[in-house]
């Protein structure tokens, strides 16, 4: 026995002496890999490295050196973006993030120009809209991705993962309104899908449509309970920051229970004080929660590491702190609760040890088992509306709150004049969105008599912001401020308050901007022009979109008008290409064929590459005459793509024109055929007669060869010849 002890310490002492070498040998090991231009080696191990130590810059960096290499731009620039975030005042890795976001830009660049190029030979085609979309989005131009994504959505009906991506769009442009119509009939499509019903609890929650994101985001945790997207969601819009934080009375004298012994409570208060003037001191925190463990406080430091997440979750120290601290809390916990569970086994109606035991079962997040426990006593204590209070602080605790708001209106007929119970009654309405005017009431009871309590004013708040009232949400948390200037709920809601105001302004302008596309796109065009202006004259109107009231003057034949707004887009705008290109297009339709003529060589000498300049381009040489020119460039488009139906149209229009000489591709240049007939006859029975055809076909510009045949006969009274004529 003593030697298997043995065995195992030795063990236990060798493996993380050799842990670290492990990991330490490949990266050697993958650097070795790097300079023998084995990259892909080199990332097999690199990945196993970063897997092992995330929060170290050099594996990121070294994977992105290794991608680099291979020419994969995209998956170097998002490594190197990760080694930097990691180490930011790096100045290698800046260097070699800016010289690969530019290379991967070209790639982006490229990518679109060659799906423009597809575009215009087939412009029936989603994908190719889809995917210029997606390559202006990974660009970080959100306005034009949506752009491309709303053309590609009208050819095909998009997939839940491109829907997905779309709302991103959405969301960076602000655009919730146009967003959450979207979300909600996919998830009626796909009710399946968690991420769709996560995504649309967010922008209803964004929207304040509460009750509606609440059952979106209950649905996406219910298809996947661990989903955080759908946690963290969920948890907002409960207002779970403030959930924990009812004003309860009874605290005071420890639910009825002796009071515990007291500990020197002068290192916590320092603690708190110091943070209270500089939340950004970690060091503080870290000390504050050595306190509050000493002195089983673990709810409190449940809190502060919450905060110190946020920034320090990637560091081993907070690692181990959060480790060490949630052990002592587990067992001390799990202490507490089987000496009050022993307790109750001898007498099962102790009002103190049932309030006790209910407390460090919710500390364990044992709700069910608290809520049992004092169902079991209100079965023999109904009017103990104290314990009901604590059983309807679980059932918020746990998300339960049509059930939490009917024991809460048991209590409070029970005690009508309990502002403890009327705060959280009022709470229960705001996060139902439900009877909020009776809510509003029993939250303005409990103001009356404590003007400063800051759960009332925060419920308050929210109960304006659900309303949509932001003047009187804001007045409420202006209050909130003087009384608690660093409140996290206060701050979040008045960022709330601040997306909203511009929600209500781009729901009202995109309102007018939509309804002047449905005129458009049902050919109403004097309606879509009228929105169109009314959408401009909004202080916030993207003035990029005029271009969209150019094609409504279009639909409505107005030349002149469309090209009025062009000119002054482009002055606005003069290195975007597809404005000038659009410009030129127009010209063209207008009938204008010198001013197309000229736009569309400036276009061709500035992007050779681009078919569908070329192709406008030779149509203008063709509508001015200059058959040479057009049939130049049509040869050049012919070399690019021989199959193309467009342009080999193009070439029989033009037949021999612009020709020098004979051309076997071009022959005939022209082609007749004319039907001929004689007749004669008199008084003396003479008759002439003749049918026939003739020919004639075009060599070049000023040659053609003919030939013609005839047959007929000649007859008298006494006799007939048959005649017979090729020429």
């Amino acid at each position: 026995m003593k030697s298997v002890i043995t065995c195992i310490l030795y063990l236990t002492i060798l493996i993380p002496v050799f842990a670290q070498p492990t990991s330490e040998a490949l990266r050697l090991e993958a650097i070795e890999n790097i300079s023998n231009g084995k990259y892909g080696e080199a990332i097999e191990l690199l990945n196993r490295y970063i897997s092992a130590n995330p929060q170290k810059s050099e594996g990121f960096y070294l994977r992105g050196t290794c991608f680099e290499k291979r020419g994969e731009y995209e998956k170097a620039f998002y490594d190197y973006r990760s080694a930097l975030k990691l180490d930011p005042d790096n100045s290698v890795y800046k260097t070699n993030l800016f010289r690969t976001t530019e290379e991967f830009h070209k790639l982006l660049y490229n990518t679109i120009a060659g799906y423009k190029r597809e575009i215009a030979i087939d412009p029936s085609k989603a994908k190719n809209y889809l995917e210029v979309g997606k390559s202006y989005k990974k660009l970080g131009d959100w306005k034009t991705a949506e752009v491309w994504y709303d053309d590609y959505r009208r050819r095909e009906e998009a997939s839940a993962d491109e829907i997905l991506r779309y709302t991103e769009i959405l969301a960076k442009n602000k655009h919730i309104s146009k967003g959450e119509p979207i979300l909600k009939r996919y998830t009626q499509k796909y009710p399946d899908d968690h991420r769709l019903w996560s995504r649309y609890g967010y922008f209803t929650m964004w929207l304040g449509k509460k009750k509606t994101a609440r059952i979106a985001f209950e649905n996406a945790l219910e298809l996947r309970p661990y989903f955080k997207e759908a946690m963290d969601g969920y948890d907002m819009v409960r207002g779970k920051g403030y959930v924990y934080t009812v004003n309860d009375t009874t605290i005071r004298y420890n639910y009825g229970l002796p009071s515990p012994k007291r500990y020197k409570q002068y290192p916590i208060d320092r603690y708190y004080r110091k943070l209270k003037k500089n939340p950004g001191n970690i060091e503080s925190r870290y000390l504050l929660i050595d306190e509050l463990v000493k002195n089983n406080r673990y709810d409190e430091a449940d809190k502060q590491l919450n905060i110190l997440s946020e920034t320090q979750s990637d560091y081993s120290k907070f690692r181990m702190v959060e480790a060490e601290v949630m052990d002592k809390q587990n067992n001390y916990y799990e202490n507490k609760i089987s000496t009050l569970e022993r307790k109750l086994s001898f007498n099962p109606n102790n009002r103190k040890t049932v309030l006790d035991l209910g407390k460090y079962y919710s500390y364990r997040e044992q709700y069910a088992k608290a809520i049992k426990l004092y169902n079991d006593y209100l079965l023999n204590y109904y009017s103990d509306h104290e314990v009901r209070y604590q059983k309807v602080r679980l059932l918020s605790q746990a998300g339960s709150l049509g059930a939490a708001r009917d024991d809460m209106e048991i209590a409070l007929n029970q005690a009508p004049y309990n502002k403890n119970y009327q705060l959280l009654y009022g709470q229960l309405l705001v996060w139902l969105d439900e009877d909020l005017n009776v809510a509003e009431k029993n939250l303005n009871y409990v103001l009356k008599s404590d003007p400063g309590n800051i759960d009332a004013l925060i419920t308050l708040a929210n109960l304006n912001f659900q309303k949509n009232d932001l003047a009187s949400a804001e007045l409420y948390v202006d209050k909130g401020f003087k009384i608690d200037p660093i409140n996290n709920d206060l701050m979040q809601l008045e960022r709330s308050i601040e997306l909203q105001k511009n929600i209500n302004e781009e729901s009202k302008i995109y309102s007018l901007l939509e309804q002047a596309r449905e005129y458009t796109f049902k050919k109403q065009c004097n309606e879509a022009i009228d929105y169109y202006k009314m959408y401009f004259e909004e202080p916030a109107a993207d003035p990029y979109l005029k271009k969209e009231l150019a094609e409504a003057y279009l639909c409505d034949n107005n030349y002149d008008a469309a090209i009025k707004i062009y000119d002054e887009l482009i002055i606005k705008y003069p290195d975007d290409y597809d404005l000038a290109k659009q410009l030129a297009k127009i010209y063209y339709w207008s009938g204008d064929s010198l001013a197309a003529l000229y736009q569309f060589q400036k276009l061709a000498a500035e992007n050779p590459d681009d078919a569908e300049t070329k192709l406008y381009l030779g149509d203008a040489y063709m509508k001015v005459g200059d058959y040479k020119n057009a049939r130049n460039v049509y040869e050049e488009l012919l070399a690019i793509s021989p199959s193309s139906h467009i342009i080999q149209t193009r070439m029989r229009w033009l037949g021999g024109a612009g020709l020098n000489g004979y051309s076997a591709a071009s022959f005939p240049t022209h082609f007749s055929i004319i039907p001929d007939g004689n007749y004669f006859g008199d008084n003396l029975d003479f008759t002439y007669t003749t049918q026939g055809v003739k020919l004639e076909l075009g060599v070049t510009s000023f040659l053609s060869l003919s030939g013609s045949g005839y047959f007929g006969f000649v007859s008298s009274e006494q006799t007939r010849l048959n005649l017979n004529i090729i020429r």
